[in-house]
């Protein structure tokens, strides 16, 4: 099984594209080979990879049984609590070092120096 066959399977629940998933399996990828400082992916990595993308996609396109969409907070009032968010469901921005923080600990396994 390699590593866009488990995204299939992991994002089946999202209304994302054929093209948005071998995207964001690219976007993964490239994110590892930079970070590993490595020319390919090796296969012990195919479900870290997977599960990249996997985080892409749904940090990108939710899943179609999610109620609430994530959105951007505007505002933040203290007192009496309110809070208001921007009405467009995709304002939020990625950030993929952020989002892919929790692999580094699987990635630094395979990372190799590289001298400037």
């Amino acid at each position: 099984m390699d590593a866009l066959e488990i995204l299939r399977h992991k994002v089946s629940d999202t209304n994302a594209s054929e093209f948005n998933i071998k995207l964001a399996l690219e976007e993964a990828e490239q994110y590892i080979k930079n970070y590993c400082h490595i020319s390919s992916v090796p296969k012990e990595l195919r479900f870290t990879h997977a599960n990249m993308a996997s985080d892409l996609i749904h940090a990108q396109f939710g899943s179609q049984s999610e109620a609430i969409k994530p959105h951007e907070i505007v505002s933040i009032q203290v007192d009496d609590v309110s809070i208001h968010t921007s009405p467009d469901a995709r304002a939020h921005k990625i950030n993929l070092d952020d989002l892919f923080y929790d692999y580094k600990a699987q990635l630094n396994k395979y990372r190799r120096l590289r001298w400037s």
